[in-house]
């Protein structure tokens, strides 16, 4: 059986080669090159999608029906690179550099992730030992726009013969130190959805040098974006959000408490994930994109802003936009004039209940590649989009987020995520590939 940790590295550097930014995708260089992996170590993949250029790959090795079957799901398209000057080594490089670091678009999000699974998988096969469920490896076509139609939207809609009992997707693997000393692994069980939204402001428009003859909607815009900033914090405190909370806090969560006060808890407890137990926590709105004047001496009669509206879990779309219709209205002037509308309909948002026999599977597997015992896993509701939602709100699978990392200081794994020099210590790679491949081999023993 091969070395599964470095086969894994390698696998991951000859991916971040292949520029796969979305927009606008071209996915398939990239899965014909893990198709080519695949094959050259015995195992037959497909190519399917609807969009020659967008291909998503799917793998299987068939089980003896004696167990659950597993999908290893990971995307194969990353965010643009941006501005490459900014990069310390060129994005589409997949550099390992003296320190022992990849470099690349797609060296956390996700294409490192895709190579451990894909390793994994070779792996198991060369073990010799027939697994209990079908294994499963899929890895789809535009994750990071998701509006094309052809990645796992496509996939869980057309080819229901895919569908997995359980599966491993993106969205958790992190280390944190827990209150009564363990380490705590997050794996994620639950996604926000996405509800993208639009803020109009109209006005007259004018000649800039004279401000005073009309109202000016760019100036009425920054008013309205900063009270959506300002605004009050309501916190809702759904079970995963709950799960996650006292997870963390352990023995030393209050029995009784406000949702602020759990919250405020968990913050003290791991400051570093302060910002996510706030968001987890309540519904959020963020700013993210304004339009105005295409020319600096005219007063424009449209200015816009796109506002990233993030819900719980099982939220209610039209209750968040008039959430959000009331901060603007408390903000808004006499004679101001602005519309609000929803310019897609929700993605994601969707949760798995725990498997008792899953999470059992998963830390056993830690525990045999880490060896430490008492590493437990925690679960976590991310409070970002990952194509699990698609596979448990279509197909029903039990979907968790996670892919183990112990090495790369936190500050430089996340820090270039949908950002410049995105990066992770090639040991990781390692480490997470050994933690699928124990994983896989545990469930197919039994």
């Amino acid at each position: 059986m091969p070395d599964v940790g470095p086969m894994a590295v390698e696998l991951a550097r000859d991916l971040i080669r292949v520029d796969t930014s979305n927009p606008p995708g071209r996915e398939t260089a990239a899965a014909r090159l893990l198709q080519d992996f695949l094959a050259h170590h015995g195992i037959a993949a497909e190519l399917i999608g609807p969009d020659p250029d967008r291909q998503n790959l799917v793998a299987t090795v068939k089980g003896r029906g004696a167990g659950p079957s597993i999908a290893l799901s990971g995307h194969l398209d990353v965010v643009p690179a941006g501005e490459l000057s900014a990069w310390q080594h060129p994005p589409f490089s997949g550099h390992l550099d003296d320190d022992g670091y990849v470099w690349g678009r797609g060296a956390v999000d996700m294409k490192q992730q895709v190579a451990t699974r894909a390793a994994a998988l070779v792996a198991l096969v060369q073990s010799g030992i027939a697994p209990a469920g079908d294994v499963r490896l899929i890895a789809q076509a535009d994750e990071e726009v998701n509006t094309g139609g052809v990645g796992m939207s496509w996939l869980v809609a057309n080819r229901p013969d895919l569908r997995t009992d359980w599966a491993i997707e993106e969205g958790g693997g992190g280390r944190i130190d827990l209150p009564d000393g363990r380490i705590g692994v997050t794996y994620g069980v639950a996604d926000k959805a996405l509800l993208p939204l639009l803020l109009h402001v109209r006005g007259p428009g004018g000649h800039a040098s004279n401000p005073g003859a009309v109202t000016n909607p760019t100036v009425t815009l920054a008013r309205l974006v900063a009270a959506i900033g300002a605004a009050p914090v309501e916190r809702e405190l759904v079970p995963t959000a709950d799960h996650m909370l006292r997870g963390v806090l352990g023995s030393s969560a209050p029995s009784t408490a406000s949702v602020g006060e759990l919250v405020a808890a968990a913050q003290a407890a791991v400051p570093r994930m302060a910002s996510s137990f706030d968001a987890i926590t309540r519904t959020t709105f963020t700013p993210t994109m304004l339009t105005g004047s295409q020319a600096v001496n005219v007063i424009p009669d449209h200015a816009t802003c796109r506002i990233d509206c993030r819900l719980l879990p099982g939220g209610d779309p039209d209750a968040a936009i008039a959430r959000l219709r009331g901060i603007l209205t408390a903000a808004a002037a006499r004679g101001d004039v602005w519309e609000l509308e929803a310019i897609a309909a929700p993605i994601g948002g969707s949760a798995s209940e725990p498997d008792a026999t899953f999470t059992s599977a998963c830390e056993a597997a830690l525990h045999r590649v880490d060896g430490d015992p008492a590493l437990t896993f925690v679960p976590v509701l991310n409070s970002f989009y990952t194509d699990a939602s698609h596979l448990r709100r279509t197909w029903g699978t039990t979907t968790y987020g996670c892919w183990p990392w112990k090495f790369t200081p936190p500050a430089d794994f996340g820090s270039g995520v949908h950002a410049a020099n995105e990066r992770v210590l090639a040991t990781d790679i390692e480490y997470a590939a050994r933690w699928h491949m124990e994983l896989l081999l545990g469930l197919a023993e039994g």
